[in-house]
Formats: C-alpha cells, sequence, structure tokens
C-alpha cells in the first residue's frame, strides 16, 4: 500500500517525514512525502501526519552529513527552500539512495538513482533565484533608521539572503520581509540574524509601508533621484520589454525603487 506522510513544509518537517518513513517500515518504494495537508485524498492510499520535532530532524540531519557528507546536506537544504510540491519525495529518495550505495559520500554523483538528479535540479533552481535576488533586493530606511526590504520569490530564500547580507551590512538594523512565504529575516547591528515565520505580521509590516508615512526624508529623496537617475540613463530607441522581463522578471519589481509609485 502506497504512504503519504504529511509533514511541515520545512527543513525540520521533511526530516521528521524522512524518520517516520524509516521508524514506520512502511515500504521505501511506496512513500512519498506531502506538504501540509492534501487536499483530495486517494483511494487505497494510507495518509499519516508527521510532527515537526527537533530531536528527530536534528538525528537524521546529523546521521546524512556523517554518512553521505557536506554536499550531500547542501543540495539537500537547497532543495528544501524549493517552492515544488516533490522536494519531499525527491529527498526522501535522495537519502535512501544515499545509504544504499557502497560510496554514499559520492551519492550526488550517481543521477540515475531515485531523488539525486531531481534535488539537484531543485537546489540548482533555488541557488539561481536566490543569486538573482541579491542584485534586486531594495532596503528603505524608516524613520526609525531601520533598513527594511519586501519580496515575493517563489522559493523560500530567506536563510540564503540573509547571510549574504548580515556580511554586507553588519552595522545596521534591517529587516527582509518575504511576503509570499510569511517570513522575515530580523538583524540587530552588530549581532547575529533571526529568522521568524509569521505571516500576519509580514501581511502588516507591507501594509505600514505601502505608503511614504513611515519612510525617512533622506530616503524619500534619494528614491526620487534614484528614479530619475535610471529615467535618466534609458534610451528610448533601445527599449525591449521582452529582453526586460527576461533579466529583471516582474514579479521583482513591486518593491523595487525603480518601480514604486511612493517615491
Amino acid at each position: 500500500m502506497k504512504t503519504v506522510l504529511c509533514c511541515e513544509d520545512s527543513l525540520e518537517g521533511i526530516l521528521c517525514g524522512v524518520y517516520e518513513g524509516w521508524a514506520g517500515k512502511y515500504g521505501h518504494a511506496s512513500v512519498a512525502l506531502a506538504l501540509g495537508n492534501p487536499g483530495q485524498q486517494e483511494l487505497f492510499v494510507r495518509y499519516v501526519q508527521v510532527p515537526t520535532e527537533t530531536e528527530p530532524a536534528q538525528k537524521v540531519y546529523r546521521t546524512v552529513l556523517r554518512v553521505m557528507g557536506e554536499e550531500a546536506c547542501e543540495q539537500m537544504e537547497l532543495a528544501a527552500m524549493s517552492h515544488r510540491e516533490d522536494k519531499g519525495t525527491a529527498i526522501y529518495q535522495l537519502i535512501v539512495s544515499g545509504f544504499h550505495m557502497a560510496q554514499p559520500g559520492r551519492v550526488m554523483e550517481a543521477l540515475t538513482l531515485p531523488g539525486v538528479q531531481r534535488v539537484t535540479e531543485l537546489a540548482g533552481s533555488v541557488w539561481k533565484e536566490a543569486h538573482h535576488l541579491m542584485g534586486f533586493v531594495r532596503f528603505a530606511e524608516s524613520r526609525e533608521g531601520t533598513l527594511v526590504a519586501f519580496m515575493q520569490p517563489k522559493a523560500q530564500l530567506l536563510p540564503v539572503l540573509a547571510p549574504h547580507f548580515a556580511d554586507r551590512l553588519p552595522g545596521e538594523n534591517w529587516v527582509i520581509v518575504d511576503v509570499a512565504h510569511g517570513q522575515l529575516a530580523v538583524h540587530q547591528r552588530q549581532t547575529s540574524w533571526v529568522l521568524l515565520r509569521d505571516a500576519a505580521l509580514a501581511e502588516q509590516m507591507k501594509e505600514v509601508f505601502a505608503g511614504e508615512e513611515r519612510l525617512s526624508e533622506e530616503e524619500l529623496l534619494f528614491g526620487q533621484l534614484w528614479k530619475e537617475f535610471c529615467s535618466s540613463i534609458a534610451i528610448a530607441g533601445r527599449n525591449n520589454p521582452a529582453l526586460q522581463n527576461q533579466l529583471l522578471p516582474v514579479r521583482f519589481r513591486p518593491f523595487m525603487t525603480e518601480f514604486c509609485e511612493k517615491y
């Protein structure tokens, strides 16, 4: 019988699903992982709700790190940030494939094994979007002096983007809000950053900063100057909307200074 393990949409939740798949002895070939609660359930399929717990997740992660190595863990972490629904099953298959190899440390080279190629594809897609957003995230200064940025990526990118900006803006208080996934990365100057999962807070901050009331006077001034600069260097005769959409996806633009109407 096919077994679907319903787990939380996070790396910790997926690893708990992997733990349950092993502990439950359902048979690896018949196990699939679903993120959250599946909508319409199939007949003759066993559904198991898997709670998210720190201890089993850490146990699985430590075992994967020891047996399969750092590369497999890094690829697994990136794949878990993807928006694709099959990422949980792909990670489960990757771990099963690695544990049954003679040389599990080289599992990422065995693209023909179940889960390996799919995890590689998911991880590459996540990293590509993260690298793209590193150049397009726009911070705005609030009246309190805190830098605030908003984005709506496909993948859950804050675990990748937050260390990048913490390294480049260590002396600033800043917040990056992922409105698509209800997550916030909060950084206090000269300290480490923390990840918050609070959809209500993310939506509230989006509404608060929708206008110009919470922005500093300098932010409004420099925002206007930046828009005028971008407009002045544009060459009307070379306008290429198709190429612009390819290099700068439309979903990035609502929170970019160049396209905001409040400046």
